[in-house]
């Protein structure tokens, strides 16, 4: 495998992991020739990167074993064979050491050497060195799991450090924008509540009792949508910050949309809209309750939101099968409302973006609720998404897998 198809975080784990492990690390070309230390290799040997890059390994060598058994060591690493030795080095002002060394060859697809890394450790005063020594062995296979061959390619290197920055600029320039919306729908709700108590205020007894029971009315409105925005904000700060368990149970559908439904009827009512339940008597699933009520909560809510006076809404089940095997729950909840065209689809269950259309009787609301969907269906492993058209109403679908960890 090469370079350039390591991940960024691979590359910077294994950058990471050489520059501060407290382990001495060199890396080699085929011919011996070093290319790479570490800060411990400079700690141990007090050679600088500018007096041994480029010098042959023998510079830290004592001599003490024969030419024929360095020969061995070079047949080794040339054919692919790590090599795990003691010797005998010395630093750069003479002084003797006692070395654990594991040398691990770098091979390409044709299992070519295109040189090793090394890992040593300063044994001289160490009686245990059996202990150490598979201590060794271990923090160096977790080393060489991150790491790949070709590490010499720099230009690749930087190119996904390049991408990678610009991949967290777009992160932090969605967060900003998100935040900048939620900023923008409290401030809607809470400047018309505002300005009607300000109007009560200075004008009470200008107005008439039903101007009075108006206002009281709107101000009603406002603090509904203010408090609606805060429950799912809050709801989807616990989420991100993984103060909300993950517990799926087996429970009963059915029940769960039967307590929905007298919850949001006072809503549909206002609107003479019918509220359809498809789902059969005593269904179950295995899935986070808490969760998936939030989920249908919110789609229910929204689709009352744009569905006309007289309207329907039905919540239902929808088969999908792999090779006649259920994998999957569906769930959908469908209206005949305004509906969407594609453009607006594709800004849905995204933080970056706000629908602002608003409802069928001038309701407000915001995405927050549907990204707060989002959340929760992928924590169980399923996807959420919409279909519309506009003027046919919307359907949103989403799966949740029978096999839940």
């Amino acid at each position: 495998m090469k370079t350039e198809n390591m991940t960024y975080e691979e590359l910077l784990k294994y950058k990471l992991a050489l520059d501060s492990s407290s382990e001495s690390i060199f890396i080699t070309a085929p011919n011996g020739i070093i290319t790479y230390i570490n800060p411990a290799f400079t700690d141990l040997y007090g050679y600088t990167p500018d007096e041994i890059v480029g010098k042959h390994t023998p510079i830290i060598l004592k001599g003490e074993k024969s030419s024929k058994l360095y020969k061995k060591f070079w047949k080794n690493i040339v054919e692919g064979m790590a090599d795990k030795s003691e010797y005998m080095n010395k630093t750069k002002d003479g002084k003797i050491l006692i070395i654990e060394s594991t040398t691990n060859p770098f091979l390409n697809e044709e299992n070519q050497c295109l040189g090793f890394i090394c890992v040593q450790r300063d044994v001289t005063d160490r009686k245990d060195r059996d202990e150490e020594y598979s201590y060794l062995i271990s923090e160096l296979t977790v080393s060489r799991d991150m790491i790949e061959t070709n590490l010499f390619q720099t230009n690749e290197l930087i190119e996904q450090l390049s991408e990678t920055q610009e991949a967290l600029e777009k992160t932090n320039s969605e967060k900003d924008n998100f935040f900048s919306i939620i900023a923008h729908d409290l401030k809607n709700p809470l400047g018309n509540f505002r300005n009607v108590t300000e109007l009560l205020s200075d004008s009470y007894a200008d107005f008439s009792e039903k101007d009075r029971i108006e206002f009281i009315g709107l101000m009603n409105d406002s603090a509904k949508n203010i408090y609606a925005l805060l429950e799912n904000l809050l709801e989807w700060s616990r989420s991100q910050r993984g103060q909300i368990p993950f517990q799926p149970l087996l429970f009963n559908l059915k029940m769960m949309s039967i307590d929905i439904f007298k919850l949001m009827k006072p809503s549909a009512d206002a609107k003479n809209i019918e509220l359809i339940n498809h789902i059969p008597v005593n269904y179950e699933i295995n899935a986070d309750l808490n969760m998936i009520n939030t989920v249908i909560r919110n789609l229910i809510s929204n689709a009352i939101k744009f569905t006309p006076n007289g309207g329907m809404i039905e919540l239902g089940l929808k088969n999908i099968n792999d090779n006649k095997i259920m994998t999957e729950e569906c769930i959908y909840i469908r209206d005949n409302g305004l509906g969407m065209n594609k453009e607006m689809c594709n800004k849905l269950f995204r933080i970056d973006t706000n629908v602002t259309t608003p409802g069928t009787n001038a309701e407000k609301g915001t995405g927050l609720g549907l990204i707060l969907c989002k959340e929760f269906i992928e924590k169980h492993g399923g996807k959420i998404w919409v279909e519309s058209e506009e003027g046919k109403g919307s359907t949103f679908y989403f799966t949740i897998p029978k096999s839940i960890k």
